[in-house]
């Protein structure tokens, strides 16, 4: 079985009626032609599975989540969604934006997709710290499989992690781009991880703690006249084999 595993996208809708929050965010509003390359690359790839790590769009509206839908519907086969900060940005409410999602095809709440002996777990970290603890949510569906993959947004936070991102860019505010993922040391819970995928960071990187495997994704799309490392890329993770690709995209011209 094979996945894909997308990072951010941050799609904003030609048709988003706030034009200084469009002209502001151009970079991101000026991006979508990019995710032709996705597309192409995702339907060569023909997996079994594709999974947003989150920020599919740049800021909620039912515009831009309508176009995030048009452009997803593209793909060869659905695709999974756990949510990202910008997913809920702007929002009147966390309901809202959870009942809009739904309504389109994209779930929020956590979830665990068994595949065999190997569970897939989407966990929410596009919310808040204060509304989030994954111990209680993780230590109940661990268990279930002898082996999981944990795809979230936030990266967890582990020393490991600062250090890969500090490497990258060592201005970045970590309180920002990390999350402890519970009320005790994500540590613990590593025995029962094999993968954590995650994005938020807008760059790759791979690392290992203890026997888990650790990749940031990168921007998935291309920025318009801003450059993020590594953006435009995708993965894929080979559940029987066990192993995991960086596919950088070509660009491709308008």
């Amino acid at each position: 079985m094979k996945i894909v595993l997308l990072g951010d996208l941050h799609f904003v809708s030609p048709n988003d009626p706030d034009l200084a929050q469009r002209q502001d965010r151009a970079h991101f509003a000026e991006a979508w032609p990019s995710f032709d390359a996705v597309v192409k690359a995702v339907r060569k790839e023909s997996p079994d599975m594709i999974i947003s790590v989150g920020d599919i769009v740049d800021y909620f509206s039912p515009e831009n989540l309508a176009f995030a839908q048009e452009q997803l519907s593209r793909l060869p086969v659905p695709c999974l969604v756990t949510p990202g900060n910008h997913d809920y940005s702007g929002a009147s409410s966390r309901a809202e934006v959870e009942t809009a999602f739904s309504k389109a095809g994209f779930p929020l709440e956590n979830r665990v997709l068994s595949c065999g002996d190997t569970g897939i777990l989407l966990y929410n970290t596009g919310l808040s710290k204060e509304e989030t603890d994954a111990c209680p949510w993780l230590d109940e569906h661990l268990p279930k499989h002898s082996r999981n993959i944990l795809c979230t947004h936030v990266p967890p936070d582990l020393p490991q992690t600062r250090e890969a991102i500090l490497s990258v860019q060592p201005d970045k505010p970590l309180a920002k781009y990390v999350r402890q993922l519970g009320r005790r040391p994500f540590e613990t819970l590593l025995p029962h991880l094999s993968h954590v995928f995650s994005g938020h960071v807008h760059f790759p990187a791979q690392y290992r703690v203890a026997t888990t495997e650790f990749q940031l994704l990168p921007l998935s799309v291309r920025a318009a006249n801003r450059n993020y490392p590594g953006m435009g890329a995708i993965h894929t993770h080979d559940l029987t084999q066990k192993t995991t690709r960086h596919i950088q995209l070509p660009v491709i011209a308008g």
